[in-house]
This record gives structure tokens, C-alpha cells and sequence, in this order.
């Protein structure tokens, strides 16, 4: 068993509101808890070379460091309350959902009208559009490359978004006329 005060690091992509009661339930039975979604699917925890974004104090995230240095490369405190960390992965995940639309619609569009597609995808490599052409990887169905793992993700994204407070008035975006 896990000795008192001892630390349970939740790793996986989950919902923001589902990580905070997981918490609950580690911290009424005397352990601390660490909320650290990962990015950089199974070529990088192979690698060893995965993003870690980690919500817990302080105390605990330079505890657990240590052991995210042996498989992670870019880690991360995210802040003090678990969901935090959830909620940081959705916000990555939602970004890289939309990179993949837009590499699919741009590889669509050039398909359309006969493009090398190849040579496109070279091009893209080496432009001002390298990092969407690394998205596009997952177009080509690389290794870890899972869709049902991905729409998983995007029901978290949708449930962080559920859980969230309304932006404050005066921190939306202001609008000009028209």
C-alpha cells in the first residue's frame, strides 16, 4: 500500500472535473495528489522526451520532478488546483485538432487540382508552415497515430469548456463597429 502523504501522479487525458474528484478521493485517504497530463504520445514516452504539465503545490511537484526528468523533456507547473493540469492538455489538444483540420483541408484542396502531394508536404517542411506539416503527420497515420484516442480528447476539451467560468467582462475581446 502507499504510505501516508505518499504521491499518486495522474498522467492520463482526462476531463478537468473528473481529475478534481479522482483528487478528492486521493487526498481524504491521506496521499497528495498530482494532476500531470502528458503530450507526445508513444514515440515520446519511448523516447523519453515527453511534455509533462503538472498541477499540485509546490512541495509536491518538486518532489515528483525528479522522476518526470527520466521521461520527460518539457515539464511543467501549471498551477496548485488539480484540473489545472487537464485543462492545459485540453487547450493543447484543441489547438492540435485544429492544425490536423486545416493540414487535411490545404492537403485537400492541392489534391483537388492535381498537386504532387509529396512534393507539397516537402515544401511544407521547410516553410513558414513546418510546424501545421509536422501536425500532418498524423494525417499519414504515424506511429501512436490513434483516431479514437483523439476524439476521446475532444470530449475533454468539450467538457473543460463545460466546467469553466465565463470570461470576466473585462477581459473578453472588444469588438469594433460593424
Amino acid at each position: 500500500a502507499l504510505a501516508d502523504k505518499g504521491i499518486v501522479c495522474l498522467m492520463a487525458t482526462c476531463p478537468p472535473a473528473a481529475v478534481e474528484r479522482i483528487a478528492e478521493r486521493v487526498r481524504a485517504a491521506g496521499r497528495r495528489f498530482v494532476d500531470a497530463p502528458v503530450s507526445g504520445g508513444t514515440a515520446g514516452a519511448i523516447a523519453g522526451s515527453l511534455t509533462i504539465m503538472a498541477a499540485c503545490e509546490r512541495d509536491t511537484f518538486e518532489a515528483v520532478q525528479p522522476v518526470f526528468e527520466g521521461i520527460g523533456q518539457r515539464i511543467f507547473h501549471v498551477g496548485e488546483r488539480a484540473g489545472q493540469g487537464a485543462t492545459v492538455k485540453a487547450v493543447n489538444q484543441l489547438l492540435c485538432g485544429v492544425h490536423i483540420a486545416v493540414v487535411a483541408e490545404a492537403f485537400a484542396l492541392a489534391a483537388k487540382v492535381g498537386v504532387d502531394l509529396p512534393v507539397l508536404l516537402e515544401i511544407m517542411g521547410g516553410s513558414a508552415a513546418a510546424r501545421s506539416q509536422q501536425r500532418g503527420g498524423h494525417l499519414r497515420q504515424g506511429p501512436g497515430h490513434r483516431p479514437r484516442s483523439r476524439a476521446r480528447r475532444a470530449g475533454c476539451v468539450a467538457d473543460c469548456r463545460r466546467g469553466a467560468p465565463t470570461v470576466p467582462r473585462h477581459l473578453r475581446a472588444r469588438r469594433g463597429p460593424g
